[in-house]
């Protein structure tokens, strides 16, 4: 097999086995044998392979009968997750001797069902941004990888088809590996997560639902390979419902303006990415041991953030100066994801791992950790309580 010319055109491939003008003409020549009976889909899809420029950088559609159902594993406010097996495997070339798509073994995926998307396409904004963030994240993959789409032939929920992380999410993963997860790990994990996000904020995308159940960790940590994976980008919501006045996600991760009615900015990720770094030097999910109600809401309105008193001592000054940064009441305020990216000064740990990170906590039973309705507590906010904020006013990150 030549690895560096095309076997159809002869041509020096534009990426690995990968000829943009060959590939693209397969992809159209292929329209004719599959559907997803839905025009706007369809039509979704097909423009994915004609921009493609590499292999993860497109979707299928995915016939339900191609899987093997595992189990289910997740659960959220929306969606309902399922480990799968996917008989065909992901396509890595075309094969001009048999006219046909060489694909990698088969291998397991996750089948994210959208609870009510039968007859709506508006999550077709998530896989959008999946897709477009995979074209920044060729040499370090921190975006979760999305295959597809497939539809449930019994319900006509739709599906989408992404990579499979058995090792869940970075909550459960340092609750179970807490005296492992070093200090230098933790940074490397936030530094992938930065990674993640200014992916995403390049885009001039917004993730709009950044929590510790949509940081999800590979099941294994070689050389420069992220350790982590962002999912979930874009959709706060359920699948059917337009852009509104509702606020869905989890109450601790949304900052203090998105709850009083302003508009999900990039600085409102960087508020949620603030509690991520409180939750990756705790263990502790923040505000875990109260109800995630109103009078939270009210509180956090009103500068509430997670206790930190007892790690300012051993944790470097650093790390704190940049939590609270990212915390700041006013998004203007805060850092970028950029800025964060940049720095690289988080100082080390004074006392031993153990001595700060925990793994044994208790959660109030009305903390609600998945994504949910939220409008119900937010309608009492007084409208007298909308900001405008000082758009020249910012805060430097230390050590630039």
């Amino acid at each position: 097999m030549d690895f560096f010319n095309c076997s159809i055109c002869g041509q020096k491939f534009d990426s690995f086995m990968w000829c943009d003008s060959c590939q693209i003409q397969e992809f159209e020549n292929n329209f004719k044998n599959w559907t997803g009976e839905n025009e706007e889909i369809d039509y979704f899809i097909q423009q994915t392979q004609l921009k493609a420029k590499d292999f993860d950088q497109f979707i299928q559609w995915m016939p339900y009968e191609g899987f093997d159902i595992i189990k289910k594993i997740g659960q959220g406010g929306f969606s309902k997750v399922y480990e799968a097996i996917w008989r065909d495997g992901p396509i890595w070339n075309w094969n001009s001797k048999s006219k046909k798509w060489d694909r990698n073994d088969s291998c397991k995926v996750a089948l994210k069902v959208l609870e009510g998307s039968k007859d709506s396409t508006k999550f077709l904004e998530e896989v959008s941004a999946y897709v477009e963030c995979a074209a920044l994240s060729v040499h370090k993959q921190t975006i979760l990888r999305c295959y597809g789409i497939s539809q449930d032939p019994e319900t006509r929920d739709y599906i989408i088809v992404l990579e499979y992380m058995p090792n869940g999410n970075i909550r459960r993963f340092l609750k179970q590996n807490s005296t492992k997860c070093d200090w230098s790990f933790r940074i490397s994990i936030l530094k992938d997560i930065l990674h993640g996000l200014l992916t995403i904020h390049k885009r001039d995308l917004i993730h709009c639902n950044l929590h510790a159940g949509n940081i999800l960790m590979r099941n294994t940590f070689n050389g420069r390979e992220s350790k982590i994976v962002i999912a979930d980008i874009g959709q706060c919501g359920p699948p059917y419902h337009p852009h509104g006045d509702d606020l869905y996600g989890v109450m601790p991760y949304i900052s203090p303006e998105v709850l009083r009615g302003n508009e999900y900015t990039q600085a409102s990720d960087i508020y949620s990415l603030g509690m991520l770094m409180y939750e990756l030097i705790s263990g502790i999910p923040p505000f875990s041991n109260r109800a995630h109600d109103q009078a939270l809401m009210f509180d956090i309105c009103n500068g509430l953030r997670p206790e930190i008193k007892k790690y300012i001592d051993n944790i470097p000054d650093n790390f704190i100066n940049i939590l609270r940064k990212c915390w700041d009441p006013n998004p203007f305020n805060r850092p970028t994801a950029y800025d964060l990216f940049l720095f690289d000064n988080y100082g080390e740990l004074s006392v031993k791992n153990d001595e700060i990170f925990e793994s044994k906590y208790e959660i109030h039973p009305g903390a609600i950790y998945t994504s949910r309705e939220l409008s119900i507590y937010t309608q009492s906010l007084s409208q007298d309580e909308m900001i405008e904020w000082n758009t020249e006013k910012r805060l430097e990150v230390p050590g630039r």
